[in-house]
């Protein structure tokens, strides 16, 4: 008999179009991770009784649950405007996607791009952009007239006519309830596992000086079926060819200036309520009910600002841009937090040198939803 070995694994996800429903899988839903990590549980039930003995009555099963997680090696899409290969899991972690469309700059300020007539429309309010400049600049949009994007921060060189607007695939925070994924797992190319109305629970992406970036996507379901005698059949899936990112010459601001630190850490939470049911296995539904961002960051003590901006509670926005040297198009993933603020920054000590270790936490209120981001360039 054949050991299931995680190395022949194959995982592949789909977004649900009714909760806890199959939709169809072809290899194009097939994504690579970093590693698997997915069980179903259920609860026990102890059940009491007198009866002159002291032995006790088997424990008999309860509530059916699943919970998981699945990480990646973070890359970007390879071709500016395509979504990445997690594309679903982003989708579902966040909770809404747009795309915009290239375009050319017909003229440009510092914090404006005119683009080609007519095409203003194929951007939306928090979009990232890559500007074809020298060097090139990425920036967010945040107001459109017509064909006139107002965009930070405010940019230099700035663009002149004939520069590239490139594409890009942004995912966005939403009021709408998350959507759902079903998960099918090949484990160890001997059984096929169906796990169906999975809702994340938290997206984490730590970037840290020298090491890959490996975005963490936790969730929770309803059900696995039971598991089915199959190798994986959908044929061979198509990955690009990048490598993943690591945390090198990367690109971080805080408020308006670059920050030096050694690393940055950023977690998406979303509270689940599981709506239970009688006539179901336990979970009949899953419901978002709350949604929290907060992160943390190192970075060596040279003066007190982050301390007064502490005791102020200073907020300011965090741009975090991670891609190649030459920011070349399709291999950019740029993520905008339009407001945090400090919780803590104790003072620590490594190597003999003074270093800060701030949390931090987003403020969010009417507006930041939609200007919240994560955009593959």
């Amino acid at each position: 008999m054949a050991e299931a070995l995680v190395k022949k694994s194959t995982v592949a996800v789909a977004k649900e179009t009714t909760y806890g429903t199959e939709p169809a899988f072809t290899s194009a839903n097939v994504i690579r991770v970093q590693d698997i990590d997915v069980n179903d549980n259920y609860e026990r039930i102890t059940v009491e009784e007198v009866r002159n003995t002291f032995d006790e009555i088997p424990s008999l099963i309860g509530t059916e649950s699943v919970d998981g997680s699945l990480p990646v090696n973070l890359r970007g899409s390879d071709t500016a405007g395509s979504a990445p290969e997690f594309d679903v899991l982003m989708e579902c972690a966040v909770g809404a996607k747009n795309s915009s469309t290239a375009s050319l700059v017909v003229s440009a300020t510092a914090d404006n791009i005119t683009v080609t007539t007519g095409e203003g429309v194929n951007f939306a309010v928090g979009d990232a952009v890559r500007v074809a400049t020298t060097p090139v600049q990425v920036v967010w949009v945040t107001g459109i007239a017509t064909d006139v994007l107002a965009v930070s921060p405010s940019m230099s060189p700035i663009p002149t006519a004939g520069d590239a607007v490139g594409a890009g695939v942004h995912y966005k925070l939403s009021t709408d309830e998350l959507s759902s994924f079903f998960l099918k797992l090949w484990r160890g190319d001997i059984t096929r596992e169906d796990y169906g109305g999975n809702k994340i629970t938290a997206l984490e992406m730590d970037i840290s000086t020298g090491q890959v970036v490996i975005p963490k996507f936790s969730f929770k379901g309803q059900s696995m079926a039971t598991p089915t005698a199959e190798a994986y059949p959908l044929g061979a899936p198509s990955f690009n060819s990048l490598d993943p990112l690591v945390g090198i010459s990367q690109t971080i601001n805080i408020g308006s200036s670059s920050i030096d630190v050694d690393s940055f850490a950023f977690k998406l939470n979303n509270e689940i309520y599981d709506k239970k049911a009688v006539t179901t296995s336990g979970i009949s539904k899953m419901i978002r009910t709350g949604r929290k961002i907060e992160g943390s960051f190192g970075v060596l003590y040279e003066n007190a600002d982050i301390f007064t901006a502490f005791k102020n509670a200073t907020e300011s926005e965090a741009a975090i841009i991670l891609s190649r040297s030459s920011l070349a198009a399709g291999q950019i993933v740029a993520v905008r937090i339009p407001l945090m603020r400090y919780v803590q920054v104790p003072i620590s000590k490594d190597n003999k040198i003074f270093k800060y270790d701030v949390t931090w936490e987003a403020v969010m209120s009417t507006g930041e939803d939609t200007i919240t981001s994560v955009s593959f360039l």
